[in-house]
């Protein structure tokens, strides 16, 4: 595995600790609620750390390598006494500091996070069940900068790869604890971050890509040759009114803003429309109004999105790529039968296959980021890059053969990078 710097953004209040951070040896732990009894979960913490060969000491917020804000999510989030000491001087402001948001329950969904990330500069923000192992590993992982991410590539149906990728990672046993997707893998990384599972995530794909066929749900082209309406109620009827910053686990999407011509990081806000934002071809698909500015295809400046995962996550990356390769060509038919006789006789031109209009949007908004992925390839850990080529980016008939093109490619490759 190669030795990489870590580069650290976090998100309530984009901070930069671009520089080595050190190991952590020590946490100071600040209960946000005076009725919080946060005893039983700093020792649970402790222990995790214990298990997972990282043991650290608990100190007074002052003298800790980190200090962890602990609340609720249904708790009030203003902040606390001991928050407003710490920003007193320089000294308790330099701080780095994580919000940690307990859930009541396993198998709920967090909420109100945004109200606890508005005024508070943090470095990250955690979702854990006290009584969760799962939940701790992860915080842990985080903590310690040993969390693995997951970066998966747009490219329309051989999206359908990435799923079976996954599947060998379930099997491999490879804990994933932070997920950044474009386009297609924006789609596929949301229903995985949410608690789909492989077969799941299948029998989904189908319903939304095969069945209801959105892509063909043509309109008068003033903005675009296709409605986004079809695909849109599709996605909220799959997530619902579901919040990026409430997902258990860390996830973030792209996508393109044509208003102020740069990427857009998606860390917040309806997972819907994210989502539908980072895989709206421009030209094929309405850009997605926000604020008056124009979102489209993530694709278009950074399809794999490396860079911004690296900048929230110095641990292990594994990236999936499906991006087109291919060269687009006009190609020449073969001169078969009596047509292709008579052309060779008589010097007729022989005929072209031209690469079709979406090929050619599809290309078009790929053009940049191709050339950023060779710029990124030396910072991920494990580069999968299933053989998909071939596959047309509607072929959403293909499913579970792409399913297991990308499942065939992973799995050994998994298990020799874990070394076994």
């Amino acid at each position: 595995m190669n030795k990489m710097k870590r580069d650290l953004i976090q998100s309530a209040k984009v901070l930069d600790f671009s520089e080595d951070t050190p190991a952590l040896t020590s946490l100071g732990l600040v209960s946000l609620d005076p009725s919080l009894n946060i005893k039983p979960f700093a020792q649970r913490l402790l222990d995790t750390f214990a298990r997972l060969g990282q043991p650290v000491r608990l100190l007074d917020p002052r003298k800790a390598d980190r200090v962890l804000l602990i609340g609720t999510h249904d708790g009030n989030p203003r902040m606390s006494v001991v928050e407003e000491d710490l920003d007193r001087d320089a000294v308790g402001r330099a701080l780095p500091r994580e919000l940690v948001l307990l859930k009541a329950r396993v198998d709920t969904l967090p909420r109100h996070t945004g109200a606890w990330l508005k005024n508070r500069r943090v470095r990250g923000y955690h979702h854990v069940h006290p009584q969760s192992d799962g939940d701790l590993e992860r915080l842990v992982r985080r903590l310690t900068g040993k969390a693995i991410s997951l970066v998966l590539s747009g490219g329309g149906a051989r999206g359908f790869a990435q799923i079976g990728v996954l599947r060998a990672l379930e099997e491999e046993q490879v804990p994933i604890d932070l997920i950044g997707g474009t386009s297609m893998g924006a789609f596929v990384g949301a229903l995985y971050t949410i608690g789909w599972r492989p077969d799941n995530l299948m029998d989904i794909c189908k319903d939304v890509w095969t069945k209801s066929t959105p892509i063909r749900n043509l309109t008068i082209p003033r903005v675009s040759l296709c409605s986004s309406s079809r695909l849109e109620r599709a996605f909220h009827d799959i997530f619902g009114q579901l919040r990026i910053e409430n997902l258990n686990r860390a996830y973030f999407c792209m996508s393109s803003n044509l208003t102020r011509v740069r990427s857009t990081l998606h860390r917040k806000g309806l997972l819907h429309r994210c989502v539908l934002a980072s895989l709206s071809i421009p030209g094929l698909l309405p850009p997605v109004v926000h604020k008056g500015e124009l979102l489209v295809d993530g694709g278009l400046m950074d399809n794999l999105p490396v860079g911004p995962m690296r900048q929230l996550n110095g641990g292990p990356l594994i990236a999936i790529d499906i991006s087109p390769r291919q060269e687009l060509r006009v190609r020449e038919k073969p001169a078969t039968g009596m047509i292709g006789r008579i052309r060779e006789k008589f010097g007729i031109a022989p005929a072209t296959t031209h690469p079709s209009m979406l090929d050619i949007l599809d290309r078009t908004a790929m053009l940049a980021s191709l050339k950023r992925i060779e710029k990124t390839k030396h910072q991920i850990d494990l580069y999968l890059r299933p053989a998909v080529e071939h596959f047309d980016l509607f072929a959403w008939k293909s499913i579970q053969e792409l399913h297991d093109i990308g499942y065939e490619h992973a799995k050994n490759r998994i298990a020799l990078w874990r070394g076994r």
